[in-house]
């Protein structure tokens, strides 16, 4: 049996969707950045692409891109609270 992927929250969209953010770990960093060739703004977009899930799966280039911006940011301040020092670890 597969472990479940470790969840860091569930959020509830501005549109009305569920969104789970998965806990990030080095492998999604990485990936994100190798996909975004050095681009910042790219990375906020794979990053979000290797973390989110609506409806138990990982979004979709299509999908983010067809997003609603509300969506699409509130994803986005979830994953940088979680990548940044507010927790007081480190």
């Amino acid at each position: 049996m597969k472990k479940a992927k470790e969840e860091f929250t569930v959020i509830n969209l501005p549109m009305g969707r569920e969104c789970v953010i998965l806990e990030g770990k080095g492998k999604h960093y990485f990936n994100a950045m190798l996909l975004a060739g050095g681009n910042e703004l790219k990375f906020v977009k794979y990053i979000i692409l290797e973390l989110a899930l609506i409806d138990g799966v990982l979004l979709t280039e299509n999908e983010i891109d067809n997003m609603h911006i509300r969506d699409t940011n509130a994803i986005s301040e979830v994953i940088s609270l979680m990548m940044s020092n507010e927790f007081g670890i480190g």
